[in-house]
């Protein structure tokens, strides 16, 4: 079940980001790594691509800067 409370808070902190526009995005390693961690958890919806506890679409969620786990499997940088 999808968390509104997680997401709408995930989505603001995402969205309040202060950084310059090339500091808004993880590297393309990070990103993989991200995904990789998503891609073995239980949480993911395989056929939608979307994690289940925040409600994100994992491409999206994995390459933000300010972008967290909702189970802390990775944190933002």
């Amino acid at each position: 079940m999808i968390d509104i409370k997680r997401t709408i808070s995930d989505l603001r902190k995402t969205l309040n980001d202060t950084t310059g526009e090339d500091d808004y995005y993880v590297s393309e390693d990070v990103k993989q790594n991200r995904l990789n961690i998503c891609k073995e958890c239980e949480h993911q919806n395989i056929k939608l691509g979307v994690c289940m506890l925040c409600g994100w679409f994992l491409k999206q969620k994995t390459s933000k800067r300010r972008s967290i786990c909702p189970i802390h499997k990775f944190l933002a940088e």
